[in-house]
């Protein structure tokens, strides 16, 4: 008897703790853009780093770089597009704008040349060592060598303005590439050996496999004396720069067969213009 009256008390009691709940928030829109999920998983070669992406519905995601037992490396603010290099020693990956600056870009329907650039980040896994790239517009990696290519445009600076700390990268001109139709400046980057060239007014590239080889086209300023259009091939173990066609065009489609010794291209040419 005891037993069933205990039993009893507990069912009486349900109602009331069921009152005392706090009523449940309903679901819209404003629940919606706190959602997070996971994108963009990668594990290196060696199996012993793990990259991954936590994004919000709307608003700046998070890049997390960690070790295959779960030990935090680095953490990186609207870190995106990670990849790890083939000799799991470096991973690059884009960091985008802040999500408010882009979203007012858009309100103002600013041109695209004046829309928020990307950065390009490159995590050293051995060092923790992390380097930034400003104004980035696309990077390749080499699939098989810590080789990193990417396009880069120059921010205009005002007369007087304090000038940005020079860094170690080896350029063949000075002349800056002015608008999207001359092109950028595309930078190749062998990390294993922490050396780089440079090359101006580029407007296509192309990494081979093994990361031996970058093919690269060229629309030069107009009137330039140091800039030449083009396609051209930059040998990265030798240092040399061969040119593969001449004269203004538009260079599209380039590709490098397997071992980097061949390069196919489309190319529709413009006949050259007396001055």
């Amino acid at each position: 008897m005891p037993k069933l009256l205990l039993l009893f008390a507990c069912f009486a009691f349900l109602p009331l703790a069921r009152a005392q709940q706090a009523p449940k928030k309903p679901l819209d829109h404003s629940v919606y853009d706190q959602w997070e999920s996971i994108a963009n998983q990668r594990i290196s070669n060696d199996g012993k780093y793990v990259v991954f992406q936590i994004k919000p519905q709307q608003g700046d995601g998070t890049l997390y770089i960690k070790t295959a037992s779960n030990r935090a490396l680095k953490q990186i603010s609207r870190g995106d597009s990670a990849v790890f290099t083939a000799d799991s020693k470096f991973v690059a990956f884009l960091i985008k704008p802040l999500y408010k600056d882009v979203r007012q870009a858009k309100i103002k329907k600013k041109k695209p040349e004046d829309m928020p650039k990307d950065s390009l980040g490159v995590y050293a896994l051995q060092t923790g060592k992390l380097t930034k790239y400003a104004n980035v517009k696309s990077f390749q990696l080499a699939e098989k060598a810590s080789v990193l290519a990417f396009l880069a445009t120059k921010m205009p600076t005002k007369d007087g303005a304090k000038k940005a700390p020079t860094d170690s990268l080896k350029k063949i001109t000075d002349e800056p590439a002015r608008n999207e139709k001359a092109g950028a400046d595309l930078t190749v980057l062998n990390l294993s050996k922490g050396s780089s060239r440079e090359f101006a007014a580029v407007t296509d590239y192309r990494l081979s496999k093994l990361g031996n080889k970058t093919a690269f086209a060229v629309a030069a300023p107009k009137n330039s004396k140091t800039v030449k259009s083009g396609l051209f091939v930059y040998d990265l173990a030798s240092g040399d720069v061969k040119k593969a066609s001449s004269g203004k065009g538009v260079y599209k489609n380039l590709a490098f067969d397997d071992a980097g010794q061949q390069l196919a291209f489309t190319a529709e040419k413009h006949p050259e213009k007396p001055w």
